[in-house]
């Protein structure tokens, strides 16, 4: 697989096979990344920190914006005023709670599609840098959690290396060179021309400079701040920056010069410049400047351009023409600056996978993704808010790059399983509609022992199906030339729910509906979000039994009960009854769902709202699994009894063992810590747990890369059976390749 390389245009990414362990990178033994045409136009050691960055960089952009897709979508689901929250906007930060607040004056309606949405975001959680809405922040948070959280650990890759860039020039032998303040714009271009030319005079300590009768102190690159100016005036020169000394506290003062004392040699000043930029960026805080401090950062070769966001790193493409530089003339090396960062990232993923859940939140999120791809491939066919360009990213390359997440950091569950099922043939394909790798193997299912995890697919397969229905199946009705195919699912789905009182039930939606407020072109505006739609969404879930369902989401969501099976038990026969019954109606109709070509996620890759439904229907109700063929045609998690319980609050100080880790189950105070960074920094002790033994209800072997998938869901193609240290057990999930 040759690296797409544009010598001076970018460096495009692309995830190539790699490992990435705490001792380093692990190449695959195939030939594949390292077949690479780039005719000596890149050094050799310069290449090598760009192919590191490339495949940690392709891995971490694409993770962020299937969470970005999936956030997105579910938003424009809920609010009507989608831009006002909308995924690409700056968030607060600084661990705000208030996301799923509901306004005032709003109906039942509006409040349930809201707790739906909260419910629905729990796997997400957040990182230093992304709310819980996966929006960039002006504030860090500090409750690290997730999917994010294991994004931001991941991520470090990105800032790490232009952190500790200043530390590495130093030790090769690079000065900054201040520009005083008095100095005039003639005298700088005089001093420039000396220092490029080696006419100046160092003293015996190094510390000082002189040149064209100025004696200037000498600064470590560490030592310095690096600001863009506030306003015009406070710097002769274009770039707009201003730098301060640290050790003198000096007043600030235009940029100056990097100089390398061994060859007597400055760096030429676009990439001093560049440099400086960088380092400011990587520090943080970005959202914090003004809107021409935030330009004068992001100009030249670092400006802003959505088509080239999507595919490149702007931060890698100056990195790559800077050390380019660097090596040529001055024999530096950056390799150290990828290499340490990324065997700290292996570590710190183990780490976080061994001692929280959030496996299961990365489980569980890609199973969420698939099921929203139904209003994904209706998009364009609806009112709701076009989408950016990185939010659209094809689900064969958000699923392919779940499965490269898992093979390169080699992810395993708590009894030491691997996520990933590789093919045991061939492992990696090429495939031109893949930015990446092709990774042919299967991923486990989330073991679905923290009840949240099960709210989150539930709230998302209602959330889904009841948005297909209002806005592709119902508003057909009112189009010129109805969808006689979703006239039909319709009817046929109130036919199942109501029985001899379908026909009563559709006559009423549909006067329902023609009352609602209209667009333009004179058909009815329908859909969760709208407030309008309130009556028509309480009789559509009345219905179909949704009503009954969202309250099971909600106590699937706050019971203090740790997993589904004992929030399940302490309901009566009759009330688990009914919702079974009315989880089979779900599932039945997101399987109609899929079965429509309009709004089927099959045409994307996807199994859809279904998958979540059938997670949810194995864990509750094995029996109606079994006869819906649920365990015959899908991998799905086993129903594992445990008496062990974790917290319940979306946001609690107080945490519990995590079900992965073989520990006694007991809470700790931590104030403003969560549910995965607790671990980490007060290394909680583990003591060993006996595995349960588990039998299957059928029992028969499965094969973890050839079991056939069903004609409507090509997104499971295996199954594998492991069992967890605290007594829970999964099949594996399989991605298709």
């Amino acid at each position: 697989m040759k690296t797409k390389v544009e010598y001076g245009t970018g460096f495009t990414l692309t995830y190539e096979g790699v490992r990435f362990t705490e001792q380093g990178i692990q190449y695959s033994n195939k030939p594949l990344s390292k077949i690479i045409e780039h005719e000596d136009k890149i050094p050799s050691k310069t290449f090598r920190f760009c192919e590191d960055f490339n495949n940690v960089g392709a891995l971490i952009m694409r993770f962020h914006f299937g969470q970005s897709q999936r956030s997105a979508s579910l938003t424009q689901v809920v609010r009507s005023n989608y831009k006002d929250y909308a995924i690409d906007k700056v968030g607060k930060g600084d661990d705000q709670t208030d996301f799923f607040d509901v306004p005032k004056g709003v109906s039942n309606v509006i409040k349930d599609n809201l707790r739906l949405h909260q419910l629905s975001s729990y796997p997400l959680g957040e990182a230093k840098i992304l709310n819980r809405l996966t929006q960039a922040v002006y504030e860090r948070n500090s409750m690290i959690c997730g999917e994010q959280g294991l994004f931001g650990t991941i991520h470090t890759a990105v800032w790490q290396p232009v952190l500790s860039l200043p530390g590495l020039l130093t030790k090769n032998n690079f000065v900054y060179v201040p520009c005083l303040p008095d100095i005039s714009p003639i005298e700088y271009k005089e001093i420039s021309e000396a220092l490029k030319e080696g006419d100046f005079l160092l003293d015996e300590d190094k510390t000082k400079i002189t040149v064209k009768d100025r004696t200037i102190d000498l600064n470590s690159l560490s030592d310095i701040k690096i600001q863009p100016q506030l306003e015009k005036g406070l710097t002769f020169q274009d770039n707009e920056l201003l730098v301060t000394s640290k050790k003198f506290e000096t007043e600030p003062a235009p940029l100056g010069w990097i100089v390398h004392l061994p060859s007597k040699r400055s760096l030429a000043q676009v990439d001093t410049e560049d440099l400086m930029k960088l380092i400011r960026l990587a520090e943080g805080k970005f959202h914090q400047l003004t809107p021409k401090q935030q330009k004068i950062l992001m100009s030249g070769r670092l400006e802003d351009n959505e088509r080239v966001r999507v595919i490149q790193n702007r931060q890698l493409n100056v990195m790559l023409s800077i050390f380019a530089t660097l090596e040529k003339d001055f024999d530096f090396d950056p390799t150290p600056l990828m290499s340490n960062v990324l065997k700290q990232i292996a570590k710190a993923t183990r780490k976080s996978i061994e001692e929280t859940n959030v496996l299961d939140d990365f489980l569980t999120g890609i199973i969420q993704t698939a099921m929203i791809q139904h209003l994904v491939v209706t998009q364009e066919k609806s009112k709701r808010t076009e989408l950016p360009v990185a939010f659209k990213l094809g689900f064969n390359a958000i699923e392919n790059n779940a499965k490269a997440l898992a093979y390169a950091f080699n992810m395993k569950d708590g009894n030491g399983m691997p996520v990933l099922h590789l093919d045991e043939e061939e492992c990696f394909y090429q495939d031109k509609e893949l930015p990446d790798l092709g990774i042919k193997g299967v991923l486990l299912a989330p073991s679905l022992t923290d009840s949240r995890h099960a709210a989150a697919l539930l709230s998302t397969a209602i959330l889904v199906a009841e948005q297909m229905i209002l806005e592709q199946l119902l508003t057909s009705l009112f189009q010129k030339e109805s969808n006689e195919e979703y006239v039909h699912a319709l009817q046929s789905l109130l036919k199942r729910c109501q029985g001899k009182e379908s026909q009563e039930a559709y006559e009423n939606l549909c006067l329902l509906a023609s009352k609602c407020k209209k667009s333009e072109d004179g058909i009815p505006l329908l859909g969760l979000q709208y407030e309008h739609c309130a009556e028509l969404i309480t009789a559509l879930r009345s219905y179909i039994g949704t009503e009954n369902l969202i309250n099971l989401a909600s106590k699937l969501g706050t019971e203090e009960y740790s997993t589904p099976e004992k929030i399940l038990e302490s309901m009566t026969i009759p009330v688990q009854t009914q919702l079974m019954h009315s989880l089979e109606q779900l599932h039945i109709t997101c399987s109609e769902l899929q079965s429509l070509p309009g709004v089927s996620a099959a045409k994307v890759g996807s199994g859809g709202a279904v998958l979540g439904t059938s997670l949810i229907i194995a864990k509750l109700f094995p029996d109606l699994a079994k006869s819906l063929r649920i365990n015959e045609s899908q991998a799905v998690t086993l129903p594992i009894k445990t008496d062990r319980e974790i917290d319940k609050h979306f946001i609690a100080p107080k945490l519990s063992a995590c079900p992965y880790l073989k520990a006694k189950q007991r809470e700790y105070n931590a104030p403003c810590k969560n549910r995965n960074t607790f671990f980490m920094e007060n290394k909680v002790k583990t003591t060993p747990t006996p595995d349960l033994s588990i039998k299957s209800e059928v029992e028969q072997k499965v094969s973890s890369s050839k079991q056939k998938s069903s004609s409507w869901c090509k997104f499971f193609i295996g199954a594998t059976i492991t069992t967890l240290g605290v007594g829970g057990a999964i099949l594996a999930l399989g991605l298709s390749s």
